[in-house]
């Protein structure tokens, strides 16, 4: 467990075919078919990004993730957009845009 992100490990999920398959999915394929990953690729692609947080160090953490029919978007604690440039890179995930959270909103803030 790294600050709270639980690390999965799994030795068929590291598996070659495995591996080449995800890296196509993260190789631009994954946001056309986000919503059809397996719970098997889910598993591994999680996995992947937790041992980059844990290889970045405590200053980014990985919250949790949309998965959408096209696209999954993350969210991070991170001191700036390079370190969730970064995750991306080392990870081989696509990160087509960055954006920092300004704001949050919930049902409580029509009584602010």
């Amino acid at each position: 467990m790294l600050n709270g992100i639980t690390t999965l490990r799994n030795p068929e999920w590291q598996s070659p075919a495995l591996a080449n398959r995800i890296a196509g999915l993260l190789r631009g394929a994954l946001g056309a078919c986000a919503g059809s990953l397996t719970e098997h690729e889910i598993q591994a692609i999680s996995q992947k990004s937790c041992s980059v947080v844990q290889n970045l160090g405590p200053q980014i953490q990985w919250v949790h993730s949309y998965v959408t029919d096209d696209k999954i978007y993350c969210v991070y604690i991170a001191p700036n957009e390079e370190m969730v440039k970064e995750h991306a890179k080392q990870g081989g995930f696509p990160a087509n845009r960055v954006s920092e959270v300004k704001r949050m909103i919930d049902p409580s803030s029509v009584e602010a």
